[in-house]
């Protein structure tokens, strides 16, 4: 019926992994507003998530703005249309993870590891991934990535594509593959060096080409600048 609703419900049942907690959170179908059920609040896990342990989760459509979660640790973990905006991770771990649909401006993922991570369709305008080491078999695929900084990450596998890089900061990226494919670099920061220009990166033939066309400008030899 039209009355029914996703809800996350927080079990509240923690169990201990070494120093880390386990926190599961359901998401299960509820009639809501009309079977008196009422809407629990995320608050509590967005100002408890640090170090926190998360496994075979999905979160969907919740409102996780500004949370707090450094050092936290995502496992097999799905987010699909959620408010990450301001979020905190800080440190966190990321294995086996999807980011779909979701907003996360000046999001922090600082000093985090990530594996096997994918960001699709999400909207992440100044977003910060600043020494992220490892970055392995991270795809961003149709995202918006206005002036997010990627500075000093340590990247073994890496796949833009159809994504805007506008304004970016790709300077000081370790790279052992990134793939630019369709993306916009326009005013992006990189470093002139065998980091974003070496063998194990790619760019598809419309990137390569501005390369090009913004050199030839400033090209001493009048042939070359037409």
């Amino acid at each position: 019926s039209r009355d029914e609703r996703l809800a996350f419900i927080v079990s509240r049942h923690h169990r201990i992994v070494g120093r880390t907690a386990v926190v599961h959170i359901a998401v299960l179908r509820t009639q809501w507003p009309s079977s008196g059920v009422a809407m629990p609040s995320l608050s509590l896990m967005k100002r408890r998530a640090q170090g926190v342990k998360y496994e075979g989760e999905t979160f969907q459509n919740a409102d996780l703005s500004s949370m707090l979660a450094f050092g936290s640790r995502w496992t097999d973990c799905s987010f699909y249309g959620c408010d990450l905006s301001l979020a905190d991770f800080t440190t966190a771990h990321f294995d086996h993870v999807a980011f779909n649909d979701c907003d996360l401006p000046l999001a922090r993922f600082n000093a985090s590891a990530m594996r096997a991570v994918t960001f699709e369709n999400c909207r992440a305008k100044q977003a910060s991934f600043i020494a992220t080491t490892p970055m392995e078999d991270v795809k961003f695929l149709d995202c918006l990535l206005h002036y997010s900084s990627f500075m000093d990450a340590t990247v073994r596998e890496v796949r833009f594509i159809d994504t805007n890089l506008h304004g970016a900061d790709l300077r000081f990226m370790e790279c052992n593959k990134a793939v630019y494919d369709n993306c916009v670099l326009w005013n992006a920061s990189v470093q002139l060096g065998c980091q974003f220009f070496g063998d194990g990166n790619s760019f598809d033939v419309r990137a390569s080409d501005l390369f090009l066309a913004m050199l030839a400008r400033r090209h001493a030899n009048e042939d070359k600048r037409t």
